[in-house]
């Protein structure tokens, strides 16, 4: 596939116009979103963006590179042709995530926010941290994002089981169950992590009913984080089964809406903690180096190989 006029756009346009002088046999456009206009997407044979723009349409697209690792925007997009290659950027997000998990688990296991309060109030009450090798953590999704958490969380002692459609080991896992057998794992796991992306079959997945089966007599040792995608979560059965005690905390990187409304009651629950998705935000240097590999290769006919490929038929 010869791509000579490419379109860019979104957050990193600016790091991108370097290339113009890098492939001077090639046409680039860098524009922000807001100037991206109808006679863009005509001249435009590849679309690079974080996401569609308002006006967005493939008329002579044959190639979109997503510069984050989310596709959902793309794919669920009434102008997406299913025929057209979809790649997306990861470079190092899976160790990022690892360690915005990391810092969660541990602020939890030692007790930050209790010692916090304490230290305003001037009270001196010890309490015992607990350790990261009793902790069992359950995560949904085993693509590159979750095994980028297992590959954190694994060497300090963690147990780490992954969840998937197929349940096939992948590295860093102990084991990886397929959804069928659930039920009988989760009154043993202390966290589950979402790192699924979205697709008809995850969106509300984690909803009251999925929370009650994770009831146990250990709630205040339950705790959820999510970085995959924020219509995952049922948000208001979320904050039920913590009122319920089914789940302790909930740590939120993304959120169905953002940025989040004033309004949301997650913001004042004493049980939720939000942050507005940074787990893991494209680097622009990475996201640079992995456009030039990709265009590599599918100029040379082999985007079939790459592992930043998007299977559209699965949402991922």
């Amino acid at each position: 596939m010869n791509i000579q006029h490419i379109l860019v756009t979104g957050r990193l346009y600016s790091e991108f116009q370097r290339l113009q002088r890098e492939f001077p046999n090639k046409q680039f456009r860098c524009i922000p979103e807001n100037e991206v206009t109808d006679e863009d997407y005509a001249w435009a044979e590849a679309y690079v963006a974080f996401r569609p723009t308002a006006g967005f349409h493939m008329r002579n697209i044959r190639w979109v590179h997503s510069m984050g690792a989310g596709v959902d925007a793309y794919l669920n997009h009434a102008e997406w042709r299913p025929g057209i290659p979809l790649t997306r950027t990861i470079g190092s997000m899976g160790r990022m995530i690892g360690e915005y998990c990391l810092s969660h688990i541990l602020s939890e296991l030692q007790h930050h926010s209790l010692f916090m309060d304490q230290q305003a109030g001037r009270q001196w009450v010890p309490k015992v941290p607990r350790h990261l090798k009793d902790q069992h953590v359950l995560i949904f999704g085993t693509g590159t994002i979750g095994q980028g958490i297992a590959q954190t969380l694994a060497p300090l002692g963690v147990k780490v089981t992954g969840v998937s459609r197929s349940g096939g080991l992948k590295p860093y896992f102990t084991r990886v169950t397929p959804l069928a057998e659930l039920d009988d794992l989760l009154p043993h796991v202390n966290w589950i992590i979402n790192a699924m992306p979205l697709t008809l079959e995850t969106e509300r997945f984690f909803n009251a009913s999925f929370f009650r089966r994770w009831e146990s007599n250990y709630a205040d040792q339950r705790y959820f984080i999510n970085v995959g995608r924020g219509r995952s979560v049922v948000e208001e059965e979320l904050l039920l089964a913590i009122k319920q005690g089914w789940l302790h905390k909930a740590i939120l990187d993304v959120c169905e809406q953002e940025p989040l409304p004033g309004e949301s009651a997650l913001w004042p629950h004493p049980g939720v903690i939000v942050t507005p998705h940074i787990s893991a935000i494209t680097d622009p240097q990475e996201a640079v180096v992995e456009f030039i590999r990709t265009l590599q290769a599918v100029e040379q006919g082999r985007v079939a190989e790459l592992p930043n490929l998007v299977q559209i038929d699965r949402g991922y």
